[in-house]
């Protein structure tokens, strides 16, 4: 069964060459709440997640949105669909051990209200997974 097996919120990530010759994502500052300066803001983060359970060797639509706390508003953030290439790399392992890591550094994103926000995780237009994270402002304007 396709599922996130992994979600994380953080300040940054960049990604690395290693000594391999391969390349290695840094996450940077790990996150559990988002405290900005003030609220309304405009504040940068990163979100890393996995999903297990889907087939490598096909190409997959993915797509991921990020909501605020008032249900009234759209979206503050929708990627729409976007496509995850097929690859071999997991080819000779058993379906339910294959997938992939992804991040995605996100810059600039308005923050209207203190409250729960979301980041909705879609693969193949199936709702896999929503990760709440809450935000509170240091300051009051």
């Amino acid at each position: 069964m396709v599922h996130v097996s992994t979600f994380i919120y953080a300040q940054d990530s960049n990604t690395v060459a290693n000594t391999e010759g391969g390349n290695s994502l840094h996450l940077i500052n790990p996150q559990h709440i988002f405290t900005p300066a003030f609220i309304p803001s405009l504040f940068s983060f990163a979100i890393m997640f996995g999903i297990l359970g889907i087939e490598q060797s096909k190409e997959h639509k993915i797509r991921v949105v990020f909501r605020g706390p008032n249900p009234n508003e759209g979206p503050i953030l929708d990627t729409g669909d976007f496509n995850y290439p097929a690859n071999d790399q997991g080819k000779d392992l058993p379906l339910e051990m294959q997938g992939f890591l992804m991040n995605l550094n996100l810059r600039n994103v308005p923050l209207k209200y203190e409250g729960e926000y979301a980041t909705d995780i879609y693969a193949d237009g199936i709702l896999l997974g929503t990760f709440p994270i809450k935000v509170k402002g240091k300051q009051s304007v």
